[in-house]
């Protein structure tokens, strides 16, 4: 991704919902044109978010302004050099309209518990507990646990993401309360 001068590789998660929203894109009606409802629906030059796509090698901008409310939403784009706006399903909007840092990759843990054999939990004051994956059922210490519940739980655990980024500068002298 390319904002101003700064770069970085995008979220795919991220991506992946922009692309879910916009693969089946159909015009629900026209909102009308662009000359009178740019400013009503943010498509103004000011604060219409971009939306740049590559389709079969060709490059297509949409103009993606405020969605509206009601029980089925909608956005309202323009596609660049349009004269019309135009109703699409959905909240698309919402899906790009991030800073710069809401599309950086926040990955927490990463991985798969089947190829898992042991997890820490380390608490504050130098408590914790170890769950250990013995022949494929995970245990603590001696005892059996629920083995749907905690496989869920590990499967969450395993895509953990943050919502945001912290500036290195706050949590230089950090020390985590959890691991």
């Amino acid at each position: 991704m390319v904002m101003g001068m700064d770069t970085a590789p995008a979220d795919a998660a991220s991506i992946n919902d922009v692309l879910a929203s916009i693969k089946e894109l159909r015009v629900q009606r026209l909102v009308g044109p662009l000359a009178e409802v740019k400013d009503i629906y943010n498509l103004d030059d000011l604060n219409a978010e971009r939306l740049h796509l590559a389709v079969n090698g060709e490059q297509r901008t949409l103009l993606v302004g405020q969605a509206t409310g009601g029980d089925e939403p909608h956005t309202v784009i323009s596609p660049l050099g349009d004269t019309l706006a135009y109703a699409v399903a959905g909240l698309l909007g919402m899906r790009t309209d991030q800073l710069f840092s809401g599309w950086i990759p926040k990955i927490l843990i990463q991985g798969d518990p089947r190829n898992w054999k042991q997890v820490t939990f380390l608490f504050p004051g130098n408590r914790g507990y170890v769950m250990q994956n013995r022949e494929g059922k995970w245990y603590i210490a001696d005892k059996e646990l629920d083995q749907e519940r905690t496989v869920r739980y590990l499967v969450s655990l395993g895509r953990s993401r943050g919502s945001e980024l912290t500036d290195p500068g706050d949590t230089l002298g950090a020390v985590p309360a959890y691991q």
